[in-house]
Order: C-alpha cells, then sequence, then structure tokens
C-alpha cells in the first residue's frame, strides 16, 4: 500500500458500488435478468458474468490504492464471482470496449442512482456526438441495463427504473429505451437490503462491531475475518488515536 494519503470521499463511492452490485447479486430470482439469460440460451450461449471496477473511482492524480482494489476483488471472489478492474468512468465507454470482444448483447447491472449519470450531456464528449452518440455505444446490439432500485435514507424514496425523474427534454428518449427493454427493472428479492450503506458497514468493520457480519453475504464476512480487510478489528477492539476510519 502506497504512503499517500487515500481520497474518503473516492473510497465509499467505490465501495458503494460494491455493495449495490453485490445486493444486485442477492436478486438472482428476478424474471427480467431470466429472460435476458434465455435469450442467448436460445442459441445455445451461456453468458460469461463477471464484476466490473474501475480504477477512476480511486485515483487521486496518478496514484492509485492496488491493496484497496485488490481486498474489494476479494470479497466478490469469495462469492464466486469473476473480476474486471477496468479503466472507464463511463458505462458507454465499458460497453464500448467490450463490444471489441464479442457482438453478442452486453448486460450491465447497476444501482438506480447511476441513471442520472447515463443521462447528464455534461458526461459525454462532442467527439463522441454528445448524448445521442454515447447512448448509442451503450444500447447497441441489444445491450441492457439491469436497474437494481436505489433507497433514499433521508427522504424513505424508493427510485427504480419506472420512478425514476428524468429530464423532461429526454422523457421520449428514455421511454423508448424503456419499452424497448434497453433498461430493465430489477426486482430485489430483500428489499431489507435497500437501507444498508456499505459506509456503515466499514465503520462497524473498523470499529470492531460484529453487527456488520449481519450486512454482508456469509462469504464476504468470512473472508473479511479471515483475511483482515478493510481494516477489519476484532469485537471490542480499539480503534487507533490516528484515525483509520476512512468515512469520516
Amino acid at each position: 500500500m502506497g504512503p499517500r494519503a487515500e481520497s474518503p470521499a473516492l473510497r465509499r463511492h467505490a465501495i458503494e458500488e460494491v455493495y449495490e452490485l453485490i445486493d444486485a447479486i442477492e436478486a438472482d430470482d428476478d424474471l427480467e435478468r431470466e429472460a435476458f439469460r434465455a435469450e442467448l440460451r436460445a442459441t445455445g450461449e451461456e453468458p460469461v458474468v463477471f464484476m466490473e471496477m474501475t480504477l477512476r473511482h480511486l485515483t487521486t492524480g496518478d496514484a492509485i490504492d492496488p491493496k484497496d482494489f485488490l481486498e474489494r476483488a476479494e470479497t466478490l471472489r469469495a462469492l464466486g464471482q469473476t473480476v474486471l478492474i477496468s479503466n472507464f468512468r463511463r458505462f458507454h465507454r465499458l460497453a464500448a470496449y467490450l463490444a471489441r470482444y464479442t457482438n453478442r448483447p452486453i448486460g450491465i447491472a447497476l444501482g438506480a442512482s447511476k441513471l442520472a449519470e447515463i443521462f447528464n450531456e455534461t458526461f459525454y464528449n462532442e467527439s463522441e456526438g454528445g448524448l445521442l452518440g454515447g447512448l448509442g455505444q451503450l444500447f447497441r446490439a441489444r445491450n441492457r441495463l439491469f436497474v437494481y432500485p436505489t433507497l433514499n435514507l433521508e427522504t424513505d424514496e424508493v427510485t427504480t427504473a419506472d420512478t425514476f425523474r428524468i429530464a423532461p427534454k429526454n422523457c421520449y428518449l428514455y421511454q423508448h429505451l424503456r419499452e424497448n427493454c434497453g433498461i430493465v427493472g430489477l426486482t430485489p428479492s430483500h428489499r431489507d437490503l435497500l437501507p444498508i450503506r456499505s459506509r456503515d458497514v466499514l465503520e462497524k468493520i473498523q470499529a470492531g462491531d460484529p453487527a456488520w457480519e449481519q450486512l454482508v453475504p456469509a462469504a464476504v464476512a468470512e473472508i473479511i475475518r479471515r483475511k483482515q480487510l478493510f481494516g477489519w478489528q476484532p469485537p471490542g477492539a480499539s480503534v487507533p488515536a490516528s484515525g483509520a476510519m476512512s468515512t469520516q
């Protein structure tokens, strides 16, 4: 692990995504996602499933914290997932990269909070054709976005693919993608997972509070304890005075 000071905001953001995806994995009885798999199986193929993490979310200047990435990869591998580490900040660039290696449909699972980024015109370069050009890359070849609900703890509002508030000027574009199954809403099998926030889990892990073990899959809890990942402290341990908490 390098000597640089890690950005707490970037670490929170990246780990939040990991747990959103872990929640999505738990919803494996979702009918829409099974329909996507059935589409490939109809041609005699099985989907290749992996979890993607981007270096951009834990980069400060030119410095990257490889230890943190490896620890998050460990937790995903404990769930039997293959991990891909990329350097893409935007989903359409990830889709374009993957399309270089397959002509089959690509499905991307993400939290509903990410829809605001996907339809934010400032996230696209004019050289790529702006918003429409970027969405053209993202949804080419019958690609799908599988959208997992996000809960706002302050308002108790759940955002889904159906309730996402799209800017009026893009509402017909969004409606087109919904009606043609470009954007598919996932139904969580365990709605009690929605209030869980990774920053709370991380704080409990580092404070030696055993309650965190009830907030993650059993396989993830076991490997965090065994390999002492994410600054794990045993129950009752005191937090170092220097302040090891990275979620402040």
